[in-house]
C-alpha cells in the first residue's frame, strides 16, 4: 500500500507516448504501407480532430507531460456527429455516450497505454461472452492519434488549456467517460461525513470539492499531515513511505471502525477483473484506490435496504503491459494488494483495532484448546482434580490457582487454561469471579501488562 495517499494527489501522467497514426481499436491491429491518398485523408482527419479538441474539450486535470479533458459532443451538429461516428469517437445512434474522456500527452509511448486498455476491454468482453457476470467494466478506447503542432497550434493550446505543447507533436486518445467516484474520493468524503470534528456534514458541499481540497480536509480532521518533506518529485525515501503507509492505515482504521462497508460484490468484481487480466496475459501495475471506480451506490447498508448497487470499473492502464502470457507470481500478487486491502477493511471489517481484538480472542481460543488437554496431563490433571471441589463451592483461593499453575514471568501461560477447564467442569460461581478480579487488582504490579490484558479479556469472554 506504499504511497497511497500522496500518489493519488496527482493524476498519473507517467506514461510517455509512442508516435502513431489516428486509429480506432480495430485499426490498431492493422499494418502495411500507406498511399498518398491515405495520408491525405489522415491529415484531414487530424485537422478535424484538432479542431474538435480546441472547440469542444474542457480541461479536467493536468500533469507534467500533458492533460486530461472531457470532450463534450452532446450538442454537435449533424455533420460533426457523422464525422465523429466515422472516426469511431461516437457510436451510431447512441447520443447518451456523447461525452468522452480525452488524454493529450507528449513524450513518447501512449500507444502502449491505448493498446493495453484495448486489450483489457476485449479481455473483459470475452469473459462476459463466456458467461462471467461478476466483473467490473473497462472504459472503451475509441481512437488514438499523433497531432502535428505548429506555432499557431501551440499558442491555441496554451490559451485554451494552459498547456505548453512540445515543438513538433502531441499524442492523444479518446475513451468513454465513466460517471462515478474513485474509491479514494469515496474514502475521503466519508471521513468528512463521519468524523465528529468535521465541519463538512453537507454532502453537496463535499461533492463540490476537488480531490486535493477533499484530501486536505480529511487529513486535517484526522490530525494527519498531507505532505512530507521529499514527497514531491524524485524517488520517495524509506522513511517517507513508512509515514505514508502509517497515515493510510489511520484513514482505513477510522473508516473501518466507523462502520463503513462497501457492497461486497462491487469490490469482488474488481478483483475478479484483475484475475481476467492475468489470464489474458496483461499485468496491470496501476492498482491503487484512484483506479477503482463505482458509478452509483456503494454503501452496503443502503443496498441491503433496497438501493440499487452501482457499477464497478477498473481504469487507467498507463503502467500496464501486454505480456502475452500470465504474469509471474510476484507481479500478479502486486496487482491485488490494493483491492485486497479494500476487501479486508470494507467487507471483512479488519482494522488495527479489530485485529488486536481478534489477536486476544485467538489467545483465548488457544487457551481453550490447551485446557482440553490439561485434564489428561500426568501432572496438571491431578492438580485440577484437587482444586475442583474448592471451585464448586465458590471458596476457591485465586492466589492458590495462580501459584499452582503459573510460570515465572508468564502468569497466563497455564492459569487461564486451568480456569477454562474448571469452568467447563463446574461453572463459575460469582464469588470466584469476584475473587479473580480482586486478585488481578492486588497482583497488578507483579503481572506483566500483557498478562493483565489477556486475563481481563479472558474474563470478558467468559461473562
Amino acid at each position: 500500500m506504499g504511497g497511497f495517499f500522496v500518489i493519488i494527489f496527482i493524476i498519473d501522467m507517467r506514461n510517455p507516448f509512442e508516435r502513431g497514426p489516428l486509429m480506432s481499436p480495430a485499426d490498431g491491429e492493422r499494418g502495411g504501407g500507406r498511399s498518398k491518398h491515405h495520408e491525405m485523408l489522415e491529415k484531414e482527419k487530424n485537422l478535424f480532430f484538432l479542431d474538435l479538441i480546441l472547440r469542444r474539450a474542457r480541461k479536467m486535470n493536468e500533469g507534467n507531460n500533458g492533460l486530461i479533458c472531457s470532450l463534450d459532443l452532446s450538442n454537435a451538429g449533424e455533420e460533426e456527429v457523422k464525422a465523429c461516428e466515422e472516426l469511431g469517437i461516437l457510436e451510431s445512434g447512441k447520443p447518451d455516450g456523447a461525452i468522452k474522456l480525452l488524454k493529450i500527452f507528449s513524450g513518447g509511448a501512449v500507444i502502449r497505454e491505448f493498446r493495453a486498455q484495448q486489450h483489457a476491454w476485449k479481455s473483459v468482453q470475452k469473459a462476459r461472452e463466456a458467461g462471467r457476470e461478476d466483473l467490473a467494466s473497462i472504459p472503451k478506447v475509441r481512437i488514438f492519434t499523433t497531432l502535428d503542432v505548429n506555432a499557431d497550434t501551440r499558442d491555441m493550446l496554451m490559451r485554451r488549456f494552459g498547456y505548453k505543447a512540445p515543438t513538433q507533436s502531441v499524442d492523444a486518445f479518446v475513451m468513454d467517460r465513466v460517471y462515478g467516484k474513485d474509491v479514494a474520493t469515496i474514502m475521503f468524503q466519508e471521513v468528512l461525513l463521519r468524523h465528529r470534528d468535521s465541519n463538512y456534514r453537507n454532502r453537496e458541499t463535499i461533492e463540490a470539492m476537488d480531490f486535493q481540497e477533499l484530501a486536505q480536509h480529511a487529513y486535517n480532521v484526522l490530525g494527519l499531515a498531507s505532505r512530507f518533506s521529499g514527497d514531491v518529485g524524485g524517488e520517495l525515501n524509506a522513511e517517507t513511505r513508512r509515514l505514508q503507509n502509517m497515515q493510510a492505515q489511520k484513514v482505513y482504521d477510522f473508516l473501518g471502525d466507523s462502520g463503513l462497508r462497501i457492497h461486497p460484490p462491487l469490490l469482488q468484481a474488481m478483483r475478479n477483473t484483475i484475475g481476467v487480466f492475468h489470464k489474458e496475459g496483461l499485468v496491470w501495475r496501476d492498482g491503487h484506490q484512484r483506479n477503482f471506480m463505482i458509478a452509483g451506490e456503494y454503501d452496503a447498508d443502503k443496498i441491503a435496504k433496497g438501493a440499487e448497487p452501482g457499477e464497478p470499473y477498473v481504469i487507467d492502464f498507463g503502467g500496464s503491459e501486454v505480456l502475452g502470457h500470465p504474469p509471474g507470481s510476484d507481479e500478479a500478487r502486486e496487482d491485488f494488494v490494493a483491492i485486497d486491502k479494500l476487501i479486508d477493511v470494507f467487507v471483512k471489517g479488519e482494522t488495527t483495532k479489530s485485529k488486536a481484538v481478534a489477536g486476544e480472542q485467538g489467545k483465548v481460543d488457544a487457551w481453550q484448546r490447551k485446557s482440553e488437554r490439561m485434564s489428561k496431563h500426568p501432572v496438571l490433571g491431578p492438580k485440577l482434580l484437587k482444586l475442583e471441589s474448592e471451585w464448586k463451592s465458590g471458596s476457591i483461593d485465586m492466589k492458590k490457582v495462580f501459584q499452582t499453575f503459573s510460570r515465572p514471568g508468564d502468569a497466563s501461560e497455564d492459569v487461564l487454561p486451568a480456569i477454562i477447564q474448571l469452568i467447563a467442569r463446574s461453572g463459575m460461581a460469582s464469588e470466584a469471579k469476584e475473587a479473580l478480579k480482586e486478585y488481578l487488582v492486588n497482583e497488578e504490579k507483579r503481572m506483566s501488562p500483557a498478562d493483565q490484558r489477556n486475563v481481563r479479556n479472558f474474563i470478558k469472554q467468559m461473562e
